[in-house]
């Protein structure tokens, strides 16, 4: 799989081609993406001879997305690039790694990206899909930066001094901010 970006925003488009070398014809309905997000978490409290070690991981996201279908269930030889694209949720958080070797601590969200073959076909003993050569790609996700739309404008008034005690007068300060003010 090629993806055209590595990392996106989330809500944002992401695009690529599936590379596919079928050397065998075989049962199959559609060629899929699927988008996965895990989180992991692991530390460790100690309580003087005390340590309680804890330990989570959690699927927070599995979505699949059709890209091109097979309507005689058919698959057959040959290489070929199936294009792609696919929005990323609105909601999805960011992707990040924090990890303290010295205090045995991880904290991450991470995305993965993968295409499968899917089938309903009786010839698939699995009963679901037939996998194929196509290692998942980890991908970055990022919230978009905080926008507002109204405009901003902001005043400041500092009295000036020298050496402390010595008026040296009033200073004004204005700032004015167009909308699409990022923060």
């Amino acid at each position: 799989m090629q993806m055209d970006q590595i990392s996106g925003v989330a809500g944002q488009w992401l695009s690529g081609t599936v590379q596919a070398n079928i050397r065998h014809a075989y049962k199959g309905q559609n060629l899929c993406i699927e988008l996965r997000g895990n989180e992991r978490t692991m530390w460790e409290e100690s309580n003087g001879d005390d340590t309680t070690y804890y330990r989570d991981k959690e699927k927070f996201l599995k979505m699949s997305f059709p890209v091109w279908g097979f309507p005689d269930f058919s698959v057959p030889i040959g290489q070929f690039s199936f294009p792609f694209k696919l929005q990323l949720p609105h909601w999805l958080p960011s992707s990040f790694v924090v990890c303290k070797s010295t205090s045995n601590q991880l904290y991450e969200i991470k995305y993965k990206i993968k295409a499968y073959f899917e089938t309903d076909h009786p010839i698939d003993k699995k009963g679901g899909e037939i996998k194929f050569r196509s290692p998942s790609r980890q991908i970055i996700v990022r919230q978009p930066a905080a926008m507002r739309d109204a405009q901003l404008t902001c005043e400041m008034t500092k009295g000036m001094t020298k050496c402390c005690c010595f008026n040296q007068g009033i200073t004004k300060m204005q700032g004015h901010f167009e909308k699409a003010l990022y923060f």
